[in-house]
This record gives structure tokens, C-alpha cells and sequence, in this order.
């Protein structure tokens, strides 16, 4: 079993109704590793504190929605 010495970030994110808990590593090579699945967004969030003061890194929070593309110029007024 391959355990990761150094996180960059704990992120949080939601994808289908459920809250997923991801350990981010510093080295781009390690792929991310899903620590913690919770239909239940404020445990997830609980968990992802208690994991980003364990590795002293900072928690990212990211939906799984549809993402918005951002207005044009001409748009935008």
C-alpha cells in the first residue's frame, strides 16, 4: 500500500448527490485519492477540516454542477 507523505490540498466535492473527500498530493505524478464518500454535506465538510489540519494544507471546495461559461463583452452589459 503506496500512502502519500505530502498533501497539497483536501479537496471537497459534490458529484450526483454525493460529497466526495480527496487527498491531493504535492507530486504531480501520485493521482488524488478519494479518502472519504458521504451523501451528507456537512460530514464531508467535517471530515475535509479534520483532514486539512492533519496535513496542514488548505480544504478546496468544488461543485460537480453544470459550470456557467463566463459572458462575453458585449454580454456582460
Amino acid at each position: 500500500m503506496m500512502t502519500m507523505k505530502l498533501v497539497e490540498t483536501v479537496r471537497l466535492r459534490s458529484k450526483e448527490g454525493f460529497f466526495y473527500v480527496s487527498l491531493m498530493p504535492v507530486d504531480g505524478e501520485e493521482k488524488p485519492k478519494t479518502v472519504f464518500k458521504s451523501s451528507n454535506e456537512s460530514a464531508a465538510r467535517n471530515i475535509a477540516r479534520q483532514f486539512a489540519k492533519q496535513y496542514k494544507c488548505m480544504v478546496a471546495f468544488e461543485s460537480g454542477g453544470v459550470e456557467e461559461e463566463d459572458p462575453g463583452p458585449g454580454e456582460a452589459l
